[in-house]
């Protein structure tokens, strides 16, 4: 087999020339017949455009080297000897079989292997037209070429480009390109083949939009959307929608309106699609708004059995037994006080009895005089829970049973007793106090008359022991007048 050489200054690109002949219906190929008898290769060494230059004198494919009419290149194929990296790509040359063309549309870039390679394009074509390769530089390709009598023509430096002015390239006697394309009919002049490309092959439809993807174009499918129901009286024609459900009645499908109720929200912000509720209240918070929740508060119970619908209560808790939960309930111990005001909200107190004034009323309050110890120890102790100094020694009952359990101590003094030790002293002035338990507002009672005040607080006595200074004398005996004070013709009790 002959080699041929050609050293250009541009990548190679082949095409064949184009002869006009009628519209057909059916696909026709032109270019080469590829299963002509191999005589000869064609190396490629720099970019450049390769097309037919003349006709050889047989060995072409059934539609002749050039278009017999205008349509669409749906396919290529090339026979080529080595494998390419580069980026061939098919070309419409126009005109075809001539010496002088120019570009007419440029295909994708694909990568040659050896024998026959097949590709799918989509390249308007006319009347006359011929095909071509543009081979990029450094692949050093071999073309296979079947000597018939034609000629070759080269463009480089540059390659042919699309629509720029026709000029004339480089003849290469003796060789024929085998190359060949697949025209498919135009009918509707979209630039798609009628026969493996176009969905509507008689409609004109560039952007081939198919929303149902049945392979018929929306311009000629008398069901867009595939939902078997029939453009006409399809409420949704571009959404499948073959319930033709319609909630507002407006006769646009749910499927396709904006707003399914029409309460005026958007179904993209509506939380109850549809029904309607235009002020969109939604309790709980959650996606579905109140109208259209089976449970409001999002509390696990249902709205239909919710002692409380819109405020979450799991529990149902429902103190006085209202059917109203206490969560919702504005007076959950039903006592006639509103639970604002109730000072005992959950302990019915009608009167609102509260004697230390504080915030709980005396049926929910466990210290009802607020003086530190607890009603239950004072009732234990017999001391009084509206007292704060029972005994009115001057110390508060808190103070006497320091503990608070309710019993006296070895080590506390009396709750009820005003003198412990028996002494003759009260508690409080052993203790050095200069004041009682102030009496607060109210029925509270505080120290009463009998309390005493210390004179000298720096002279405590023990209120446990009758006799501190363990000198025979009882302490009241000593300090006789009992202020707390040594006076003029008293011992010290102090002292022994």
């Amino acid at each position: 087999m002959a080699r041929r050489w050609l050293s250009l200054a541009v990548g190679v690109v082949a095409f064949l020339g184009v002869v006009a002949s009628p519209v057909v219906a059916a696909p026709v190929f032109i270019g080469s017949d590829l299963a002509a008898a191999v005589t000869a290769n064609i190396n490629v060494l720099n970019p450049a455009t390769l097309a037919q230059r003349t006709a050889p004198s047989s060995g072409a494919a059934a539609g002749g080297w050039t278009a017999p009419s205008s349509g669409v290149v749906v396919s290529w194929s090339v026979k080529s000897a080595s494998t390419t990296t580069g980026q061939v790509r098919f070309r419409i040359v126009r005109s075809g079989l001539s010496t002088s063309a120019t570009g007419a549309g440029t295909g994708s870039a694909h990568a040659l292997t050896p024998g026959v390679s097949t590709f799918d394009e989509r390249l308007p074509i006319q009347t006359g037209d011929g095909i071509g390769l543009d081979i990029p530089a450094g692949d050093g390709l071999d073309l296979l070429s079947a000597i018939g009598g034609g000629d070759l023509n080269f463009w480089s430096s540059p390659v042919l480009i699309d629509g720029a002015p026709s000029r004339g390239g480089a003849p290469q006697a003796g060789l024929t390109l085998l190359l060949q394309a697949k025209i498919e009919p135009d009918a509707d002049a979209d630039g798609y083949g009628d026969e493996s490309q176009d969905n509507c092959a008689t409609t004109t439809n560039p952007d081939q939009a198919d929303l149902d993807g049945d392979d018929i174009g929306d311009l000629c499918d008398n069901d867009e959307d595939g939902d078997t129901v029939l453009n006409v009286v399809d409420n949704c024609d571009r959404v499948s929608n073959l319930l033709q459900e319609d909630t507002d009645g407006d006769n646009d499908g749910d499927a396709c309106d904006s707003d399914d109720d029409n309460d005026g929200d958007a179904d993209t912000a509506d939380n109850c699609r549809t029904v309607v509720n235009a002020d969109q209240k939604n309790t709980d918070a959650d996606a579905t708004g109140d109208a259209c929740d089976a449970d409001d508060d999002n509390d696990g119970r249902a709205d239909a059995a919710d002692n409380c619908p819109v405020t979450a209560n799991a529990g149902q808790q429902d103190l006085d037994g209202d059917r109203t939960g206490d969560a919702c309930d504005a007076d959950d111990d039903g006592d006639g006080a509103l639970d604002a005001t109730d000072n005992c909200a959950t302990v019915s107190n009608g009167d609102q009895s509260n004697p230390d004034g504080d915030a709980s009323g005396d049926a929910c309050d466990a210290d009802d005089d607020n003086d530190g110890l607890t009603d239950v120890a004072e009732t234990a102790l017999g001391s009084s829970s509206l007292d704060l100094d029972s005994d009115d020694d001057g110390l508060a009952d808190a103070r006497e049973d320091r503990n608070g359990d309710g019993r006296k101590g070895r080590r506390e003094t009396g709750v009820m007793r005003f003198d412990t030790d028996r002494d003759g002293l009260g508690d409080g002035l052993e203790r050095g106090l200069r004041r009682g338990v102030a009496d607060p507002p109210g029925p509270i009672g505080g120290t009463g008359r009998k309390f005493r005040r210390d004179r000298n607080p720096r002279s405590k006595t023990n209120p446990l022991k009758r006799d501190t200074d363990g000198d025979g004398l009882r302490d009241g005996k000593e300090d006789r007048n009992k202020n707390g004070r040594v006076d003029r013709g008293e011992t010290n009790p102090k002292r022994g």
